[in-house]
């Protein structure tokens, strides 16, 4: 398998001398780009493998997506740690291979050449992606008790959670939901990519962050602030993409 281009998007050290071991051996073209030198080659080039690492991956998921959706060639991710719902996001946009450290440059070569040698249909591939979305879908949602029906609420259409006694106040754009539940309870259910806990009483959608106040030490969404607590600034400040 010798005339295979891999580009490595990514500053871990380990990775590198792993990739530049079997390169060599193979004669494989390697390419280590930062994130910032992306754009170039998906306009000008395209690999056979891209192995994106997931380090930060807060500040470049935009530019994860971008390379799943508009990159040729496959698409394998390495990340820190063994998690499912990072796996299950990135999954639903595009199939993708999922290594997670700490790996031998053996499993990192094996999975280089699986997935360059396991190519299916693409309307089977479309299949797979229809029924993993239709499972996200019920994995994204859950169902709250109003009287004597059930209302579903999707996650992405919660704004904020906030802890009142023994209840947690569930915020959306049309209604509130009072449930009988513990803020910690609830944090398991909601997406980690998605929701931050800012505060002991409240977690907010990230996506849904319009301005954080430094001064008075808030946040806006859709209209309504938040108080962020001294335990969660730093935490919260970490996600937020700043320029």
């Amino acid at each position: 398998m010798n005339n295979i281009t891999v580009l490595y998007i990514g500053d871990d050290p380990v990775t590198r001398k792993h990739l530049e071991k079997f390169s060599e051996e193979l004669s494989w073209r390697l390419t280590v780009l930062s994130a910032t030198e992306v754009q170039k080659v998906l306009e000008e080039q395209q690999p056979d493998v891209w192995l994106i690492d997931l380090k930060n991956e807060q500040r470049k998921d935009k530019l994860i997506e971008r390379i799943l959706l508009e990159g040729s060639g496959k698409k394998i991710l390495l990340a820190t740690d063994a998690d499912e719902k990072q796996y299950f996001y990135y999954r639903n946009i595009l199939p993708v291979g999922y290594l997670v450290r700490p790996y031998s440059v053996l499993q990192l070569r094996c999975l280089i050449e699986m997935v360059l040698l396991c190519s299916d249909s693409d309307q089977k591939v479309l299949r797979i992606i229809r029924s993993w979305r239709e499972e996200e879908e019920l994995r994204s949602s859950f169902f709250i008790k109003n009287n004597n029906k059930l209302l579903k609420v999707k996650q992405r259409d919660i704004i904020a959670v906030m802890a009142d006694g023994n209840y947690c106040v569930i915020i959306t754009q049309q209604r509130r939901h009072a449930v009988k539940i513990s803020l910690r309870k609830i944090k398991k259910k909601l997406s980690g990519l998605l929701f931050r806990q800012i505060h002991r009483n409240y977690i907010v959608q990230l996506p849904m962050i319009e301005s954080v106040d430094l001064s008075t030490g808030e946040v806006s969404l859709s209209g309504e602030t938040y108080p962020i607590g001294g335990n969660y600034r730093q935490h919260l400040m970490e996600y937020l993409e700043r320029i």
